[in-house]
């Protein structure tokens, strides 16, 4: 994937294509089903709001023309009417803004799942860290879905809306304003028919122009905007998962100069955006403001040759208002359209990436089957083409446990993530035993947020068995401290030194009981009498599955009847 495309140069055909690709995912589903009737739903009250701005129009009309003529009664009846108009524009209002939010909650539902499945299917977020193509996946499904689906339904439904109450009111405007004969500058001047719609019409489509031609950089610069934001705030999450280590290191000012570069980032495109949505904003304004003085002078000719009265004027002009603010839509909604168009290529290229992926250079043929781990011809390199192993050649079978040793940086952990099937980087032929009882333990144990019953028992559910057995255990592993915190929701990560974490680790294995374990120096931060207190239960526990470590300590060799050195 190309650097333009991530930092958001995007052409508009893949603009385009992007946005239709999305729309389709959800809408040609049969969970869109309802969806459709609720669009339909809507369609059938934007017909209803046309027809209640033509009403009000109508109403203009009737009771200036009564005000005109002192007609007390005229009056009070178009005060009735303009009640009943108003009680029905409200309820039409409140239903369409309801069954708007109750589809756009059920469109982000689904898309919602669509890509959180897409991201974690197929390893696709380990290729995200190790490929580094794409910034900031995590906004761009909390975030971006949510912006994609509520501006594309303002933008299509309010699109109809704006059509209807286009023609709507371009066929009022013709019909009021006949042809007429009026002298300018001692010149007689013939206006034809429709001659309001006509100047109308010119005078939207040039303050159209105008704001397309001032507002084009927009786009870019809030695409920019979103990546810049989006690193910054990921940034500043590090700097607190981390605080403990740059604490240490005395890393703040380093922190600090990082982080006001990229908060830089931030400021000097702000500035871009401020001062074009100034320049904007400065057009826009000023050409509003010529909009009531401009009305009017269309309508005088009409007016001074009698063709028209005062009921007639008002509701020329709020015919005027209504055929402007239909042809200045776009006008008025360019910020957000750049905004929108920023999303939908977010969004695009985001989605893009997983088809990407498949095309990655990945020629290693995984499969479960048999009760061994059979590792054939199997060559592996690093996400740069650097190959680490060549031609590896192994068999592990049940009851067997093998220790991977080397100088740090050959490719231990690399090689167990490969047999794992976690690597992308490989290839050549993995077997992998035919059970999903397979557990990969890493150096710094996953703890994840919840009570410490259930982060011991992750990935599996809360194990239904009575105290004892997990008293037992932390007795063991030396952890009956905890055993009252059992049930107590914390950040175990955060609370938890590496070294307790790791043997919860160990508490974890011994629960779950896997066929094949991977243990990535899962012992690093313990003593030696504890690691082999803990080794000693696992080959009790575990004395019919795989076992793979990556250590560097030899009192790990006594353990493992097979040892490798890369």
């Amino acid at each position: 994937m190309s650097n333009d495309n991530v930092r958001g140069v995007v052409s508009s055909y893949s603009t385009i294509r992007y946005f239709f690709k999305l729309l389709l995912l959800f809408w040609r589903t049969r969970c869109a089903i309802l969806a459709y009737f609720q669009v339909i739903f809507l369609i059938v009250l934007i017909f209803v709001i046309v027809y209640l701005k033509k009403s009000f129009n109508n109403f203009y009309k009737d009771f200036w023309d009564a005000m005109q003529n002192y007609d007390i009664g005229g009056i009070i009846a178009s005060f009735k009417v303009f009640i009943a108009l108003v009680f029905l524009w409200v309820v039409t209002i409140v239903f369409s803004n309801f069954v708007n939010m109750r589809l756009a909650l059920r469109w982000r539902v689904w898309l919602n799942n669509y890509f959180v499945g897409k991201y974690i299917d197929n390893n696709n977020y380990l290729k995200f860290n190790s490929c580094a193509v794409l910034d900031n996946p995590d906004q761009r499904i909390s975030e971006d879905i949510p912006q994609f689906i509520d501006t594309t339904l303002r933008f299509t439904l309010g699109s109809l809306r704006t059509l209807g109450t286009l023609i709507t009111f371009c066929i009022i405007l013709w019909n009021l304003s006949p042809a007429t004969d009026i002298t300018l500058l001692g010149r007689n001047v013939h206006l034809p028919n429709g001659y309001c719609l006509y100047l109308i019409l010119l005078y939207s489509v040039i303050g159209n122009f105008v704001t397309f031609f001032i507002g084009k950089p927009l786009p870019k610069l809030d695409f920019d905007q979103q990546h810049f934001e989006a690193n910054y705030r990921y940034s500043l999450v590090r700097f607190r998962e981390n605080a403990e280590s740059i604490a240490v290191y005395k890393g703040e000012k380093t922190e600090l100069l990082y982080l006001d570069r990229l908060f830089n980032y931030i400021f000097v495109n702000k500035k871009k955006l401020i001062y074009n949505a100034v320049i904007l904003d400065s057009f826009t304004l000023g050409w509003s403001q010529t909009q009531v003085f401009f009305h009017v002078a269309v309508c005088l000719p009409l007016y001074f040759s009698k063709k028209i009265a005062i009921g007639g004027i008002q509701q020329m002009i709020s015919a005027f208002n209504s055929v402007y603010d239909c042809m200045s839509y776009i006008m008025e909604n360019f910020q957000l359209f750049a905004s929108w168009k920023a999303t939908i290529n977010r969004l695009g290229v985001f989605d893009e990436t997983f088809e990407n992926f498949k095309y990655l250079k990945n020629d290693c043929n995984l499969k479960h089957c048999g009760s061994n781990l059979i590792l054939s011809c199997v060559n592996i390199f690093k996400p740069n083409g650097e190959q680490l192993i060549r031609g590896l050649n192994l068999e592990i079978g049940r009851g067997d446990s093998l220790l991977i040793k080397g100088k740090s940086g050959c490719g231990k952990s690399t090689l167990i993530k490969t047999m794992a099937g976690i690597w992308p980087y490989a290839s050549g032929d993995i077997q992998l035993p035919s059970t999903d009882n397979i557990l990969f333990m890493s150096q710094r144990n996953y703890m994840p947020l919840g009570t410490l019953r259930s982060s011991i028992c992750y990935p599996r559910k809360i194990i239904d068995c009575d105290n004892g057995v997990f008293v037992d255990l932390m007795e063991y592993v030396g952890l009956q401290y905890l055993i009252g915190k059992l049930d107590v929701v914390d950040r175990w990560s955060d609370v938890l030194s590496l070294g307790e974490q790791q043997r919860i680790a160990f508490l974890r294995i011994f629960l779950i009981r896997p066929d094949v374990v991977f243990l990535d120096e899962t012992t690093s931060s313990v003593d030696e009498d504890c690691e082999i207190d803990l080794y000693t239960k696992l080959k009790e526990i575990l004395n019919n599955s795989i076992i793979v470590s990556v250590g560097h300590r030899s009192t790990l060799d006594k353990f493992h009847n097979k040892v490798i050195t890369l």
